[in-house]
Order: structure tokens, then sequence, then C-alpha cells
């Protein structure tokens, strides 16, 4: 009778175990799955001049400015995909002067569409160009991630990235822009990023010293010292026909 009693308590563990395990996993997935802030990370309006003010502030080295809808369209178009059944659907990006910058976005996370937000620090170093987002606060749906959780979604939607660099709970972008001029590399790259309201504040690295980089690389080229070449005799062969 002992015995069966001992059973009969085991299996009612068991039970009670399973029950509070599935209620546990029900709290967690309707917490994850709610979706409070759909009007936060839709993009409402596009502003496709992003890389034109940039290229614009470039051409001197002066300051410029890159509103939140230049940011975000950009940052839709480069950055958010699903692969996999994983991935960043939308992405939105909310600057302010005085305060974190707010980050919400729609993703993908093995087949299950969950919304996210985060509060964010960004800090640029001048040297590399590598712009840091550090995130804190982070919400999957209505629940709130520990650093290591957080850390675990941002290696699961980018860790294979060719462009994004995960560390921790930051993600790193170079912040360099190439172009081709004749086959010669122009770059651009942020020297200064700083959040203004509904802005970010930048200062890029001067044109005019990479044009000249550029202008002396291609006449060291073969096709340069060919193009040289070709004024040099076109102007010698002038002169000889005014004196003859």
């Amino acid at each position: 009778m002992k015995k069966k009693r001992i059973i009969i308590g085991i299996i009612i563990f068991i039970i009670s175990l399973i029950m509070i395990l599935g209620v546990t996993a029900l709290i967690f997935y309707t917490l994850i799955t709610t979706d409070n802030c759909a009007d936060k990370y839709t993009l409402r309006e596009t502003d496709d001049t992003f890389l034109e003010t940039i290229l614009k502030g470039a051409a001197f080295g002066e300051e410029f400015e890159l509103t939140d809808t230049q940011v975000n369209t950009y940052v839709n178009q480069k950055y958010c995909g699903v692969k996999n059944d994983t991935g960043a659907e939308n992405i939105m990006i909310y600057f302010h002067k005085d305060a974190p910058t707010e980050i919400y976005a729609r993703i993908m996370y093995r087949g299950l569409e969950m919304s996210a937000r985060a509060e964010a620090e960004i800090g640029i170093d001048r040297d590399t160009s590598i712009i840091t987002v550090k995130l804190k606060n982070a919400y999957l749906g209505e629940l709130k991630l520990s650093d290591a959780s957080l850390s675990r979604i941002l290696n699961r939607l980018y860790g294979n990235s060719s462009f994004i660099e995960v560390d921790g709970t930051a993600l790193k972008v170079t912040a360099c822009y190439t172009f081709k001029i004749k086959n010669i590399d122009i770059h651009v790259y942020l020297k200064e990023f700083s959040p203004a309201d509904e802005a970010i504040h930048c200062r890029s690295n001067s044109l005019t010293g990479e044009a000249v980089r550029a202008a002396a690389e291609y006449f060291l080229s073969d096709e340069g010292r060919q193009k040289l070449s070709d004024i040099y005799n076109g102007i010698k062969d002038k002169f000889s026909s005014i004196i003859n």
C-alpha cells in the first residue's frame, strides 16, 4: 500500500510539473507574440537621399545631418531581409539629442514573427569609422530580455552577416562607402556620428583629398601614363605646327 502511494505521488508530481511547464511556456509564448508597437516599426514614408546627402557633405568635409527618414529608408533597404525563416523584416530608429536612441523592429525568428524594441547608445571610432550600437532594455514582444538572451538572438539574426559584427549586445558596422572612378576606389567614411532630435549629426572625410589621391593613382597607372603621353604629344604637335 505504501509503495502504491509513492507511485501515485510520483505520478501526481510529474503531472503537476508538466502542467507548470505548459503554463509557463504559454505565458512566455503570449508575452513574446504580443505586438503593441506595430505603429513604431512601420516605415510610413521614404527618402532615398541618404548617400546623396553624405556625398554632398563629403565634397569638402563639411558637417551635415541625416534625418530619421533618410536613415530608416537606407537601413530597411540594406539591413532588412529574412533568410532561412530568420531575420529582420522592418527596423525603425528614432534619434534623440538628450535621451537614448529608440529602435523598434519586426523580426522573424525560426519562423515565428515577433516585435522587438530596445534603447541604444551609439558611438563611432573616428580612426576606424566603426559605428557601435550598444543595445539595452530590450524586449521581445512584452518579454524583457536578459543580456545573454539578447546576445543569442543578435547572433542568430546577424551572426553570418558580412557587414554587421555582433559583439555581445552590441552591433558594429563600418561606415564606409566606396565609389569607383576610372577603376580607382574613392572612399567616403564617417568621422563624426552623434544623435540629434530626429536626426544624426555627421561629418565625413573630405573628398577633395580623396580625389587628388585618386587622380595621382590614375596617372601613375598604365592607362594614366598613356593618357599623359597622348596629352603631351598633342601639345607638342600643336606647338610644332605653330612654329613651322
